[in-house]
């Protein structure tokens, strides 16, 4: 039998939640470098702003980056700059993703709230703010430099500005209009146009918005999105043409097979989403009967827009669903209060075995570095990160017991109710990210960082030597070797191979296929521990 403790009551104090989300943010957004791909290009362009001094055209490495606008790098530049002298520059600039994180928690928790049934507000909230910690996509990528997290968040605001359209019609389109003008400056312009398209839908639909007072709310809504969403492709055009030209092709561009992007989304958001797609699908189905209500319309049809947008014009990148998420967890968090019995007990112990295994996975890998028993296990580590050596360190381990016992006591204490279910999962979640980053996060960061990379390569170029010309160098890679090494490359012109006196060739490792040819001498060749993939190769022109 356990030991007697109280309780944990559910809705969880605000408090509590707030503890819970904390404990999901923090941990892995220091205390590793720059990782491929999406983490080292939102780094990469910060970095660039903070040494050329240019806020309005986004670039990696040299490089113009006009795949996403740069809200997201303005905000993590601030968080540069201000905690530089404590954490390193990237660590510290990307504590804007748990801001944004957070803010999307608080901005999402409100919108529920608000538009909970009677006497249904905290617990819809907290459903909320757990489904949308719980989402498997996110485990991962909120702990990254992602231009995506900030246009979560942004959606989720306009959300939660959306109940007040009747009555506080003017502030709150304001308010609406101006959260989708920050999406449109976040990442991609088909989130916010999905979710204005749909409240559009809902004006329509709604007899409460068909009124003088809705009108007010989308013209107010209207304004302040072209005050804030247009302000920097308008600074954009007037101060680099070319630049705005690129993103507007960009945007624009059509995808060529949009079925089969929409196989691969349907796919991804299987996983990405999960448990919130379920959740939102019986959602529509319990209340069928009140779809045209703006707490289920709105939502459902920003997410089937969503859906469609990224199937003509978006790129297959799971990032890509993270705004997706707002709707969707919006939708999922009313299904909680209509769930049948036996599915929350089904998602109940689903999670507790799931995340019961896949921690206990973590702590058997530790202990295997820590000691080398079992020695298989120990090898296995070892030959992943080949030259890895292991270091105990006390307040990390403490830190993973302490995620340990707390979900411990959130599986064992739980008091019976509607959101248990989602309780438990979103504390599994909690648990097995955090065991990773504080138990293995040395022996990933080893492996996925491409410090050493730049280092060596740096040691191996010639004083004053000129420009560096890159070959088949992924963009990612460029903005860690430069972030790191300070290498700077050009982009390889086979019309002028000889341009540059160096050659940096990025390939497979097992054969040199790449290679500039004759005339031409080996100075490095270098890759990450274990990769198997990756291999870099400086070539010096003879002379």
């Amino acid at each position: 039998m356990p030991p007697r403790l109280p309780p944990l009551a559910l809705p969880p104090h605000t408090a509590a939640l707030a503890l819970i989300a904390v404990l999901f943010v923090l941990p892995g957004l220091a205390g590793h470098d720059l990782w491929k791909s999406h983490d080292a290009l939102g780094l990469g362009v910060v970095h660039a702003m903070a040494t050329s001094g240019d806020l309005l055209v986004p670039r990696v490495a040299g490089l113009l980056w006009m795949y996403d606008p740069p809200l997201f790098h303005w905000v993590a530049l601030g968080f540069g700059l201000a905690f530089d002298s404590l954490i390193e520059f990237h660590a510290a600039a990307r504590l804007a993703a748990g801001f944004f994180v957070l803010l999307a928690f608080w901005m999402i928790y409100a919108a529920a709230r608000r538009w909970a049934p009677e006497g249904e507000g905290r617990t819809a909230a907290a459903a909320a703010v757990l489904l949308l910690l719980g989402s498997v996509g996110l485990m991962v990528h909120a702990h990254e430099a992602l231009p995506e997290l900030a246009s979560l968040a942004a959606l989720c605001g306009a959300l939660a500005a959306l109940p007040h359209a009747t009555r506080r019609p003017v502030s709150a389109g304001i308010a609406h209009g101006a959260a989708l003008g920050l999406a449109f400056l976040s990442s991609t312009w088909i989130a916010p146009a999905s979710l204005a398209l749909a409240t559009l839908a809902g004006a329509a639909v709604s007899p409460q918005w068909r009124q003088r007072r809705g009108a007010a709310f989308l013209v107010a809504a209207l304004v302040a999105f072209l005050l804030v969403g247009l302000s920097w492709p308008i600074a954009l055009a007037l101060g680099s043409p070319h630049a705005f030209l690129e993103w507007w092709t960009l945007a624009i561009d059509l995808d060529a097979n949009p079925l089969a992007r929409l196989r691969y989304l349907f796919e991804t958001v299987s996983w990405f989403a999960w448990p919130s797609w379920p959740l939102a699908l019986w959602a529509l189905w319990a209340l069928r009967r009140r779809w045209s209500e703006p707490r289920l319309f709105v939502p459902a049809c920003a997410a089937a827009a969503m859906l469609a947008g990224l199937a003509v014009w978006g790129e297959a990148r799971d990032v890509e669903m993270i705004p997706l998420l707002a709707p969707l967890v919006l939708l999922a968090a009313q299904a909680v209060l209509t769930l049948r019995r036996g599915a929350a007990a089904a998602l109940d112990w689903f999670a507790v075995l799931a995340f019961a295994f896949f921690a206990a996975l973590v702590w058997l890998g530790w202990i295997a570095m820590m000691t080398g028993l079992p020695p298989k296990i120990a090898n296995n580590f070892a030959k992943t990160a080949p030259g890895f050596m292991p270091q105990f360190e006390l307040l990390p381990f403490l830190a993973a017991l302490a995620l340990l016992l707390g979900w411990l006591y959130v599986v064992l204490y739980a008091a019976p109710s509607r959101l248990r279910s989602v309780a438990r999962w979103a504390s599994g979640i909690v648990l097995l990210w955090g065991t990773v980053a504080m138990l293995l996060m040395p022996w990933v960061d080893y492996q996925k960082s491409y410090r050493s990379v730049a280092l060596q390569l740096r040691s191996k170029v010639p004083a004053g030597a000129g420009c560096i010309a890159a070959r088949s160098l992924g963009v990612p890679q460029a903005a860690a070797l430069d972030y790191h090494g300070g290498i700077r490359t050009e982009p390889f012109d086979p019309l002028r191979p000889r341009e540059c006196p160096l050659i940096l060739v990025q390939g497979s490792p097992r054969d040199e296929f790449d290679a500039p040819g004759a005339g031409w001498s080996k100075l490095a060749d270098v890759g990450r521990p274990g990769d198997k993939s990756e291999r870099y190769r400086l070539y010096a022109l003879d002379r």
